[in-house]
């Protein structure tokens, strides 16, 4: 059965925290953490288009320079839940982690990623489950 967006005012109330959201240095750039994103997700009706019937919150990390940024030499690194179905196609549902100056090269990310896995272990020990495994590669 296809999801259901959430109510337009769900997300302009996300748009309006984000604008809130706490950046991080990093060696080449900032990040927000995992954790407060979650946060704010947490917060509007998107967790109930969100399959978590089996307690785990499935996230896909990528980072690359999209052609606008890439000329600038920028790299972005975002995220999405794979818990929101097919609602994962729409970009509304692909979120900004971080943007970094640099090369678009795996060491770039390789680089600045230590913080996020750091919030990543620290959401585990609070009981939220975040298995992940990663790999770099170019295309």
């Amino acid at each position: 059965m296809p999801m259901l967006l959430p109510p337009l005012q769900d997300l302009k109330k996300l748009e309006n925290e984000l604008r809130q959201l706490e950046l991080h240095a990093t060696k080449d750039g900032a990040m927000a953490t995992l954790t407060k994103w979650l946060e704010l997700i947490a917060g509007t009706q998107l967790m109930d288009a969100m399959d978590l019937s089996d307690f785990v919150i499935r996230i896909k990390l990528g980072g690359d320079g999209f052609k606008m940024t890439r000329a600038n030499g920028e790299v972005n690194f975002y995220f999405t839940l794979f818990n929101l179905g097919t609602l994962i196609h729409s970009p509304l549902f692909v979120f900004t982690l971080g943007c970094f100056e640099g090369k678009e090269e795996s060491s770039l990310l390789k680089d600045n990623l230590p913080p996020l896995l750091q919030d990543i272990d620290q959401l585990q020990v609070k009981g939220i489950y975040l298995p992940y495994r990663y790999s770099f590669f170019l295309i």
